[in-house]
């Protein structure tokens, strides 16, 4: 199987070898390019992981026993979608724990065993779909010595992660009256220097930045309809630049003053669910249930120019996440569910999936682990034009919505009821 690795760009940062690490490659380019949050080894301290794209540098074997990997512990948690966050053997999640109510908890990664929850009032609205659940749908923040947590209708709380005590609070659906989207606030917030940054949605307010410390707004700028997808930071030829994929148009903004450096729009109305995925190369991918595309941005006489480089109905995806490995897109599409490979370059279809349900996907070096709607664990190596799985284990129920959490060889996965560790074979 010819590795991505070999077409991957910048060639002088991922050498060709006789057993490239396709993944590595990937996140060498994003560590230097991208990684603005700051990598934590060994750590997943926010959605998308080290650097919010999904990829991580751990080592893992293919060689899985027959019964699946190591489960280190299992219990009961109650709804919502929100991921894992693992830091020096805590983990941190939110979770709606009855009608009223959901709850930031905290819990031992080695036992599962809860060391502090906090739980707060989050009633969903009267005239909310609740097709998918109540909620939590966001995924929270760890930034030094403080959690930060977007709930279901949008209010935002800080709480201290080692005693769970609350520091500040903010209903910004109230406060500002938001975008009220059917299915819940769903935006990850995103740390920028002292601030954490937010879409909201509405006139004024469609981004919003807060002091860390004190909740204290300090911009708010912009006006247009909130989406269900969470910003990322990117460097675009040496500027910070914060991306928002909003309901009718994706947007860069000064992640300092919200200053506006450049918007697209976007004819998929209410419907962008999936984290843009940031290239090395200045491409910028948007998926949506209808279709999707790449656009460019580059910096020229201090203004950023976009320019659309392809649009493709190929490759529709929902709310599952999506990954850049080398050049090549990988996702999983909708009606029917099948997992595709796709030019990031030129939008051609590099490979096409039948028998998948609707799936999320981590990178691990080498490889890519993957866990399906249905609740199956799978592990799969990534070539140009192929896409091989080597094990496959059931672990959850339908629907496992939650993008697993990969720190090292541990393995942290939840669907609606439970939640669960797991020891992932390493390379010998």
């Amino acid at each position: 199987m010819k590795s991505l690795c070999e077409n991957f760009p910048m060639a002088l940062l991922c050498p060709r070898s006789k057993s490239p690490r396709l993944l590595n490659c990937s996140l060498m380019l994003v560590l230097i390019v991208g990684g603005l949050v700051g990598s934590a080894e060994a750590q997943w301290l926010q959605w998308g992981g080290p650097d919010r794209n999904f990829l991580t540098t751990s080592e893992l074997s293919v060689d899985w026993p027959e019964d699946g990997p190591k489960q280190l512990w299992t219990r009961d948690l109650g709804d919502g979608y929100s991921c894992i966050l693992e830091e020096d053997g805590v983990l941190y999640t939110m979770y709606r724990n009855s009608d009223k109510e959901e709850a930031i908890i905290a819990l031992d990664a080695n036992s599962g065993k809860t060391l502090w929850e906090h739980s707060y009032e989050a009633k969903h609205r009267a005239d909310a779909e609740l097709q998918f659940g109540r909620g939590p749908n966001a995924t929270p923040l760890l930034v030094g010595d403080r959690i930060f947590a977007a709930g279901i209708n949008a209010t935002v709380t800080c709480v201290d992660k080692k005693k769970g005590t609350v520091q500040w609070s903010k209903d910004l659906m109230k406060e500002y009256d938001g975008t009220f989207l059917r299915f819940g606030y769903s935006s990850s917030p995103l740390a920028y220097q002292d601030l954490i940054i937010v879409p909201l949605g509405g006139e004024g307010h469609g981004l919003l930045a807060m002091k860390q410390e004190t909740g204290e707004v300090v911009w708010k700028k912009h006006s247009n309809a909130n989406g269900y997808s969470s910003p990322i930071l990117a460097s675009v030829d040496g500027q910070d630049q914060l991306i928002s994929f909003m309901s009718t148009n994706v947007m860069g903004v000064d992640p300092k003053t919200g200053d506006l450096y450049w918007s697209f729009e976007h004819d998929e109305e209410g419907v962008g669910m999936s984290t843009p995925v940031f290239g090395a190369d200045n491409l910028l991918y948007l998926a949506t249930p209808r279709g999707s595309r790449t656009i460019k941005l580059v910096r020229s006489e201090g203004a950023t120019e976009v320019e659309e480089v392809w649009f493709s109905r190929a490759l529709r995806v929902g709310h599952n996440n999506v990954v850049r490995v080398g050049d090549t897109i990988i996702a999983t599409g909708t009606q029917p569910a099948r997992l595709y490979g796709m030019d990031a370059k030129t939008g051609s279809v590099l490979f096409r999936k039948r028998g998948f349900a609707r799936t999320i996907f981590v990178g691990a070096s080498d490889h890519l682990v993957l866990l399906d709607e249905e609740g199956n664990l799978m592990i799969a190596t990534a070539g140009e034009e192929d896409f091989e799985i080597h094990a496959k284990v059931k672990i959850l129920e339908n629907p496992s919505w939650t993008t697993p959490t990969l720190v090292g060889q541990r393995l942290y996965v939840r669907d609606k009821k439970t939640i669960a560790g797991y020891e992932l074979p390493g390379q010998s």
